[in-house]
């Protein structure tokens, strides 16, 4: 029915530390950053092509769809040029940002950046042959959001704690759901299964729709989606609920929801997004680009969009951007050793 990625036990897991690959290329990474934030930039003649292209790395209906077509819609308008959204999704991300690196460099391919892939697919899949700060060019970072863990409407468990207690329980494996491997939910199921010992097993799915199907259908037992697609998906509290978020604080639309921040003192799963060209820009495309994020960061209006749909609104910029980064990548590269996730060559996905 679906291929599932193999999990060990509790009992007979033992934790090892992130492998050699992984913490090479975050020591290449800090490097390059550093060298990057020292260097300066300079300000030539506007030039852009007629139209543009927004690559997301995610297929259409998620939250990074959510988030691209927000975002498209702004700089189309702060431009006065088309800024068309295209997603390109696979592997976790990885083909469409890939794709975003090896764009034309005239300024007419901006990409949204997501942490899946430019952080936790960079370090467990060496199919990502790109440097998160050496093969593009940061212009921002614009807000993280956690997942919502959802159940069927019929679940059994009305609370995160006893959904804790089910799973701890089952005599077999439950599954739970999620867009991929190296995702923020990803890492937050497999927190539940080696610190929390639930006895549950991943499921990724090459679509949230797809991953809808199997919760409806009880194919799976929970499914983690972002907060920006579960609070369209969940707005009907006749078919799902959600039972917890894995962000540091509340959702303002789950209140009742508890945070896995709140739960577990220190302990969250978050995902962010952004905004990059391929390096080494043409300079005279860079100012415009570099103007119209600016501009966008400072619009009301489009903050206000982005926290409505589920985004704690960060904008940052410039070395801010880089350091966020940084630091993100060397944490999720602390839970993935926590978790002894190890690295792999093609991530498995369900499929229909």
């Amino acid at each position: 029915m679906f291929a599932v990625y193999p999990i060990v036990p509790p009992l007979q897991r033992r934790r090892r530390p992130l492998g050699r690959f992984a913490w090479l290329m975050l020591a290449s990474v800090a490097a390059q950053m550093a060298a990057r934030a020292a260097a300066p930039s300079t300000v030539a003649p506007q030039s852009l092509p007629a139209a543009m292209t927004l690559i997301v790395p995610a297929q259409a209906g998620g939250s990074a769809d959510r988030i691209g077509g927000i975002t498209a819609a702004a700089l189309s308008r702060i431009l006065e040029t088309p800024v068309r959204m295209k997603n390109l999704p696979g592997a976790n991300g990885i083909t469409g940002t890939i794709a975003i690196a090896r764009a034309p460099k005239d300024g007419g391919t901006i990409g949204l950046a997501l942490s899946t892939p430019m952080a936790g697919g960079k370090l467990l899949s060496r199919a990502a042959d790109y440097n998160p700060l050496e093969t593009f060019d940061w212009f921002a970072i614009l807000g993280s959001y956690g997942n919502a863990m959802i159940v069927r409407q019929d679940h059994p468990a009305k609370s995160l704690a006893e959904w804790l207690e089910h799973a701890r329980a089952a005599p077999r494996q439950l599954r739970y759901g999620t867009g991929g491997i190296a995702s923020a939910a990803h890492l937050a199921g497999e927190y539940l299964h080696v610190e929390q010992h639930a006895n549950i097993v991943h499921v990724a799915f090459a679509n949230i729709p797809q991953a809808y199907a199997a919760l409806s259908s009880g194919d799976i037992d929970v499914l983690f989606d972002g907060i920006p697609s579960a609070r369209i998906a969940a707005a009907s509290p006749r078919q799902f609920r959600v039972i917890a978020v894995t962000s540091a604080k509340r959702d303002p639309q789950f209140p009742d929801a508890p945070a896995f921040g709140e739960t577990w003192r220190g302990q969250s799963f978050e995902m962010w997004a952004g905004i990059v060209t391929p390096n080494h820009l043409q300079q005279d495309a860079r100012s415009p680009i570099a103007a119209a994020i600016g501009a966008m960061l400072a619009d009301k209006a489009f903050i206000a969009e982005m926290q409505q749909a589920g985004i704690v609104w960060l904008g940052l910029a410039g070395n801010d951007a880089s350091q966020f980064l940084r630091d993100d990548i060397v944490r999720k590269a602390r839970q993935i050793g926590d978790l002894a996730i190890q690295p792999t060559e093609a991530p498995p996905h369900a499929l229909p």
